[in-house]
Order: C-alpha cells, then sequence, then structure tokens
C-alpha cells in the first residue's frame, strides 16, 4: 500500500470523528503550547535580566579617595568638574557619618539608632530616592544652613513617626527638622534608613565620616565616564582618587540566565509528558473501537505493517493540527505575559517550525504502542465482535 493511499485513509478516518480528533489533539496543543510558551517566555525572562543588571551596573558608578587613611578632599569643585564630563548625568557628595542614637523628644521617649548621611544640593539626581510625604530641601533650605532632614521610611517606623508635617527630630542634643519621609530604592536601599541632612550641617572632618562621590551616568557609559573622570578631577594626581565601576557580572548573569532557561524546559518537558500520555490513551481507545475494522482489513490481505503506519501516521496528523494551534496559542501567551509586566517580548522565528516538530513528536511517540496493537489484531477477533 502506497505512502498516499495510507495517507488518504488517515486523513478520512481523522474527519469521520472530527471531535474526537479534537480532544485527541488537546494533547499536543497544550503541550506544544506550553513548551513555546515556556521557551519564549525564558528568553523574554532572560533579556529582562540582562536588562535589569545593565540598568543597576552600567549607570552609576562611586568616586572616593584612594586612601582613607590619608584621604584627599573631594571639594564642591569636584562636582562641577565631574558634572562636566560627557555622559554624565547626576553628581552628589555624600558623607556618611557615625551611627548615633535619636528621639522625638530630647528628654524622654524611645530612641533608635539613626546613620546621618549629608548629601550636596541636587543629590537626587545621582541617587535613587524617592520622596514619599513631605518635601525635599533642595534649593531652598540647603543652602541657608537651616538644620532640616529627611527621614527614610524604615527609620520612621522604627521611631514611630506617622508623617503629616514638619517635626522635629533630636539627634542627641541638636534639633533637626524633618521635611519629608523618603524611600530608597536599587544601590540606594540604605536610604530607608537614613537620615538625609544637608552637607552644610557638618564637618567632613569628623572621626568616622566617609565621603564618597556618587556619579550618575547614560547607560552603558559606567567604565569608560569611570576611567576619565580621576583625571579630571586632578590630572596631576589622577591617582589619589579611586573611582569603582562595579564590573558586568558576566558569569553571575550567565548563571542566572542559564538557571532561568533549565527551570522553564523542565516545566515544558512534563507538560509534554502529560500531552503525549493523553494522546496515546485517547489513541489506544481509538483502537479498541475499530477493532472489526482493522481485524476485516486483515482479513482481506493488508500487513501488520500498513495496519500500524495507519494508525501511526493518524497519530503524526492529530498531533501535528495540535502542535501548529499550540504555537499560535503559545505566541499569544508570551506577548500578553510581557505586556501584562511592562517586559519587550521577544520571539525567536525558531519557534514556528519547533512547534510544528513537537506537534508531529509528541503524536508519534504516543501513537507507537496504539500502532502496535492495532497491527496485532487478528481477523478472527474482530469477526468474533460482528
Amino acid at each position: 500500500m502506497r505512502f498516499a493511499d495510507v495517507l488518504r485513509e488517515a486523513l478520512r478516518s481523522i474527519s469521520e470523528r472530527p471531535w474526537r480528533s479534537v480532544f485527541t489533539g488537546l494533547g499536543s496543543l497544550l503541550g506544544g503550547a506550553t513548551v513555546i510558551a515556556i521557551t519564549g517566555l525564558s528568553t523574554t525572562a532572560v533579556h529582562q535580566v540582562s536588562v535589569r543588571f545593565d540598568e543597576i551596573l552600567a549607570t552609576r558608578f562611586v568616586v572616593e579617595p584612594a586612601s582613607f587613611d590619608d584621604p584627599t578632599p573631594l571639594l564642591a569643585a569636584d562636582l562641577d568638574t565631574v558634572r562636566s564630563v560627557v555622559g554624565v548625568t547626576g553628581v552628589a557628595r555624600v558623607t556618611v557619618l557615625p551611627t548615633e542614637l535619636a528621639a522625638l523628644s530630647p528628654h524622654y521617649g524611645r530612641e533608635v539608632s539613626v546613620t546621618l548621611v549629608a548629601v550636596s544640593s541636587q543629590f537626587s539626581d545621582a541617587l535613587d530616592v524617592e520622596v514619599l510625604a513631605g518635601a525635599s530641601w533642595e534649593g531652598t533650605f540647603g543652602s541657608n544652613g537651616a538644620a532640616v532632614g529627611l527621614m527614610g521610611e524604615t527609620l520612621a517606623l522604627e521611631a514611630g513617626v506617622f508623617f503629616d508635617g514638619p517635626f522635629t527630630f533630636w539627634v542627641g542634643s541638636e534639633p533637626i527638622t524633618v521635611m519629608g519621609i523618603v524611600s530608597g530604592s536599587g544601590a540606594d536601599a540604605r536610604a530607608s534608613r537614613w537620615l538625609l541632612i544637608p552637607e552644610d550641617l557638618v564637618d567632613r572632618a569628623i572621626p568616622g565620616a566617609r565621603t564618597s562621590i556618587v556619579v550618575r551616568v547614560h547607560p552603558g557609559s559606567g567604565q569608560a565616564v569611570a576611567e576619565v573622570v580621576p583625571y579630571v578631577m586632578d590630572p596631576n594626581r589622577p591617582e589619589a582618587f579611586a573611582a569603582l565601576a562595579p564590573p558586568v557580572p558576566e558569569v553571575l548573569r550567565g548563571n542566572i540566565e542559564g538557571d532561568t532557561r533549565i527551570a522553564f524546559l523542565l516545566a515544558g518537558g512534563i507538560a509534554l509528558v502529560v500531552g503525549a500520555v493523553a494522546i496515546a490513551s485517547a489513541t489506544l481507545t481509538a483502537v479498541a473501537e475499530r477493532t472489526e475494522q482493522y481485524g476485516i482489513r486483515r482479513a482481506l490481505g493488508a500487513r501488520r505493517g500498513v495496519i500500524a503506519r495507519l494508525v501511526l501516521l493518524e497519530s503524526v496528523l492529530v498531533g501535528l493540527g495540535g502542535g501548529i494551534a499550540g504555537g499560535g496559542l503559545g505566541m499569544t501567551a508570551i506577548l500578553v505575559f510581557a505586556l501584562t509586566f511592562g517586559w519587550l517580548p521577544v520571539f525567536d522565528l525558531a519557534l514556528v517550525p519547533l512547534a510544528l516538530a513537537i506537534g508531529a513528536t509528541m503524536g508519534g511517540v504516543a501513537g507507537l504502542l496504539p500502532a502496535v496493537k492495532a497491527s496485532r489484531i487478528e481477523p478472527v477477533e474482530a469477526l468474533r465482535r460482528i
């Protein structure tokens, strides 16, 4: 029996029971859709991981004295110099002071540990700090030496503060008017436990104080700008400054991407197994219902191999149809998921033939056992059922 004849018979068998064929193909549809969606989502997720790494690591760096035993002062003029470098979008001088005890009252009340951090004007251009309540002093209080501050939200919770307007917070015996509550994120997540104050209020020569300059740059230019900044600050002694641009962690990024892909693919493999079992179960049921048909074919001279090919080809065609539908469903799932989370959907053209291959393979594997069972039906057994 020629392949064309077997193919025609397989198509006729599928068309005779359209709903059974549809339900049988659901296994490959769901399996294919899951694998396509998971493969596409893993690619999209890996791309998002890379984007997040670049956003955090490639947009800022820190300049510090090369030696804190004999530090080179970081002057106000240095801020203007660094700000003039091409690629720099924001600069702030940050001085972290020793931890002190503070309270809402100078005489009684609960005391909390507080880290005072003195910052220069326009600090929000360089630091990942958001004002949640109240207002910043930038452009107003900081220039006239007023004792004002911005309290981190975690520190506010520890102190039992619910902001409804400026209030006085006593650090030791010094009152500070808190103008607002802030939250830190990304590289500046620690700001949620800081009390930010204008740098004019402190002497950076305080023992234990550490001053650095935070530089915000355009994405991808961190390393290049970091190499230039020490020479711009002091062409005669660039070695006096250390521009600490974090290296791009290719190994860590690769590990995360690999783990993400493996986790997604394992889930896809499970879906394929479940889908194949569903197809095999439905095909075995169909073979049992058509025992008389296969027996009569054997009685009329059809060889076992022809019967096996007929059942196997029918299973492959049903799986292929499910794979095509599953590919479309998987692509749609990738698009919906990515748009829901604001990600950039990443589609690989290889997913199209992958969907076809998955459907056909699932149908073929699932049809092996039913094909063998159908080929072993004897004419006598079929005649007994008639």
